[in-house]
């Protein structure tokens, strides 16, 4: 017999029953990166421009080449997970890794294609618990409880468990527990700074003119979180036609793209950026440019990592 829940639905990550792959956390749960994989990654940009190394810029403004190299090495740390999990004799359950939000400038070519990706709801990758396995899992998956280090978002602070697979996983994609610090928490961090040099009177100005292009397209929303929760709770209803929906989503999802970029949100954050990079100390900028160097230095060898456990995950 066999248990199922959903990630990070408890205090311990929910490890008595099958584990999403999430990094668990004491203070409250943290997902670990790579849990939930987009398959067309680039698909805005040739392989050459995507894989090219970012600077401090495209780091702090978590803007779409940023997203799309995060992604490669996210989703290589999720097999690495998976395929020492399959050695140590636990059935798995690959999902595809999971687009973060744009957080900067909207990728039009994917929302026309996808939307929001609302729709596809996939789960997690996930771990299959037998009864006899629940006793040893977490051990096996994340650690002991002393498996656990201090981590830093900004605007949150807690502990995650970096032993077992997961430790593995860290080792083989980052190298260090240090380094996946800084590349899972360190974004977080430095955009949350970032963001706090937006100008107000500028964002205040161009939210208002994404309002006015979004309903002049006759949406009547008063932000973009309204305008996608409509969708989510639309896609609760089993009787409605997913189909209809999907298409009505991508046809929202392109028009507020380019109204974001109409309005000059995409403008107000890059100032905002420009303005918190122009007065970063000296130490800052140092902490940031090593930041900068070890993504250029995981995203480069991520996509091997993750062929080579693809590989070994298919043969056995």
């Amino acid at each position: 017999m066999s248990h199922r829940c959903g990630p990070g639905r408890a205090f311990w990550c929910g490890c008595v029953a099958v584990l999403a792959l999430s990094s668990c956390s004491k203070a409250t749960t943290s997902r670990l990166p790579g849990t939930s994989v987009q398959t067309d990654i680039g698909a805005s940009r040739p392989a050459s421009e995507t894989l090219a190394p970012i600077e401090a810029f495209d780091f702090a403004s978590w803007n779409q080449r940023f997203t799309e190299q995060r992604l490669t090495y996210r989703t290589a740390e999720s097999r690495v997970f998976l395929l020492c999990a399959k050695r140590k004799g636990y059935t798995i359950h690959p999902r595809e890794v999971d687009r973060e939000p744009e957080l900067f400038e909207p990728d039009l070519p994917d929302r026309r294609k996808n939307g929001w990706h609302l729709s596809e709801a996939a789960p997690p990758d996930t771990v299959e618990l037998s009864e006899a396995q629940q006793l040893s899992s977490f051990e096996d998956l994340f650690g002991t409880t002393s498996d656990t280090i201090p981590i830093d978002q900004g605007l949150y602070r807690g502990t995650s468990q970096v032993g077992g697979c997961t430790g593995e996983a860290i080792r083989a994609v980052y190298g260090s527990n240090d380094v996946w610090n800084d590349l899972a928490n360190g974004p977080y961090r430095i955009h949350n700074a970032a963001t706090a040099f937006d100008s107000a009177p500028e964002r205040d100005s161009a939210e208002a003119a994404w309002r006015s292009c979004f309903q002049q397209r006759g949406y009547r929303f008063e932000s973009r979180d309204q305008a996608k929760q409509s969708f989510v709770e639309r896609y609760k209803d089993h009787d409605a036609n997913r189909a209809t929906i999907a298409d009505e989503e991508v046809a929202a999802a392109v028009a507020d793209a380019e109204c974001i970029i109409a309005s000059g949100l995409v403008e107000m954050k890059r100032h905002g950026v420009e303005a918190y990079l122009a007065q970063l100390s000296p130490e800052a900028q140092a902490e940031l440019s090593r930041m900068v160097d070890e993504h250029n230095r995981v995203a480069r060898d991520a996509p091997r990592i993750q062929a080579e456990a693809d590989k070994a995950l298919g043969s056995r």
